[in-house]
């Protein structure tokens, strides 16, 4: 779940550019899916194209009803749907931002990584569920 005016969430873009580089390759569908219900199609295109976010399926969930199934309430936040439907990870893509306004230089939790590779392995996903930092999910 993204937006294309939250500087967190843009802060991610090239490691969201290199989640689907390693993850389609395992089988995983990666999906950007803008929540500002503002952002039109070409707002949408104009972001992917300048944040080089190449070769991602793009939604717009503009009445927020990915968002309200998800339970996602920040940008970037990432929910990871499993074939049965259920989620398996939902949360923070890494431990950059461990709080607002606070940047690490050195990552050092890939949650996101961790949880696709527990899947990957079927094995159950060690850590299910962290919480995100950035922005707020804008209101309808």
């Amino acid at each position: 779940f993204v937006t294309h005016d939250c500087p967190i969430s843009n802060a991610y873009s090239p490691e969201l550019s290199r989640l689907r580089i390693d993850y389609e390759k395992k089988g995983f569908d990666m999906i950007l899916v803008y929540v500002d219900p503002d952002a039109n199609t070409e707002t949408i295109k104009a972001h992917m194209k300048d944040y080089k976010l190449t070769g991602y399926t793009a939604i717009a969930d503009r009445t927020h009803r990915l968002v309200q199934a998800a339970g996602a309430t920040i940008t970037p936040e990432v929910a990871v749907i499993v074939p049965d439907g259920s989620i398996s990870y939902r949360g923070r893509i890494d431990n950059m931002y461990p709080a607002l306004g606070q940047r690490r230089r050195v990552i050092t939790e890939k949650d996101l990584r961790n949880a696709l590779d527990d899947i990957y392995r079927n094995q159950p996903v060690t850590v299910s569920r962290t919480k995100a930092v950035g922005c707020y999910v804008p209101n309808l």
